[in-house]
């Protein structure tokens, strides 16, 4: 049977590759499409926030759409991942179950467990990279 820590380390370990093969497609293709570029932007925004509000850090006014310069869309690759696996990797399977309190874009205070938001993170780059 498979752990949370493995499930996750997994999904986590896909979301890099799957993300570096969006970056050598943007940076191989002179016309990579606008709307790309911005969707992929959203995608390593999207999963540097919800770490921010998983250590408890957030700030709920982050434009989720602003692009980032293709010089820095490696290093925040390299960041999320790094900042995810060393969670998921620090983690037992009780921290999985940990509530974590945290405002929204709206400033919206909610309550969600770590292991529906690792969920949550990695679904989210798999549909806005399809």
């Amino acid at each position: 049977m498979v752990t949370m820590k493995e499930h996750f380390i997994s999904l986590f370990k896909f979301n890099n590759w799957a993300n570096n093969k969006i970056l050598e497609a943007l940076l191989g293709d002179i016309n990579f499409p606008q709307e790309g570029r911005k969707n992929f932007s959203h995608i390593l925004i999207a999963e540097q926030t919800w770490m921010q509000r998983i250590v408890g850090s957030d700030s709920p006014s982050t434009d989720f759409w602003r692009e980032i310069s293709q010089t820095n869309l490696q290093e925040l690759i390299n960041k999320n991942t790094n900042e995810y696996l060393l969670l998921i990797n620090n983690a037992d399977e009780t921290t999985f179950q940990k509530e974590i309190k945290y405002k929204n874009s709206k400033g919206l205070e909610f309550t969600t467990v770590l292991k529906d938001i690792l969920a949550h993170v990695s679904a989210h780059s798999v549909y806005h990279r399809g």
